[in-house]
């Protein structure tokens, strides 16, 4: 099986990768075009490789010089990661940018130096590369959905045929990167 998760940026699709893929004994591949993340890769050889889930970010389209609809052809499964509260993924995304951390533990309290406008843009950016996913064919799910109130993981499981309840951890607020409760926010 060859699964995508299509994804904007602090939706949990790292989590959803290894979820997916530990629960189907798949390899992972995440962000293909991201130095960062895996340093050089064949990308040619990903679309000849079965039983792997590979997530790509909304941006690596450019780099990888495909259309989505090329793109998901390629996949057996292709499922469409968003986020409904556009205000939290951005506080989000501006930590991570801000402070150069993308996998770490973070509370609103370490952003320092905040600009209203760069995280208004930012705001408005994400808005509309959501509006962008939701028009994509594929299965759309929510962050929301699967990690806060839980009310998709058994349409996620059934849309995948995952049986097992083993990796089930993966989706719980202990993997969750931002640990305060949400009752502060920036605006």
């Amino acid at each position: 099986m060859r699964i995508l998760i299509f994804s904007q940026g602090r939706c949990g699709s790292t989590s959803l990768t290894t979820y997916i893929g530990n629960s189907l004994n798949l390899e992972k591949i995440y962000e293909p075009t991201n130095p960062n993340k895996n340093g050089l890769i064949d990308i040619e050889s990903l679309w000849k490789k079965n039983n792997i889930v590979i997530k790509i970010m909304d941006w690596e389209l450019k780099n990888l010089k495909l259309s989505f609809e090329e793109l998901s052809n390629k996949f057996d499964k292709t499922i469409i990661l968003l986020r409904e509260n556009v205000i939290e993924q951005a506080e989000s995304f501006y930590n991570a940018i801000e402070n150069d951390k993308w996998t770490e533990n973070w509370k609103l309290e370490d952003i320092k130096n905040f600009d209203t406008n760069k995280f208004y843009n930012l705001k408005n950016e994400l808005e509309l590369g959501k509006n962008k996913l939701l028009n994509l064919k594929g299965e759309h799910f929510f962050y929301e959905s699967i990690f806060i109130n839980k009310t998709d993981i058994n349409r996620l499981n059934q849309y995948l045929n995952i049986q097992s309840k083993k990796f089930l951890y993966i989706l719980s607020d202990n993997y969750k990167l931002r640990y305060e409760k949400i009752v502060n926010k920036i605006i």
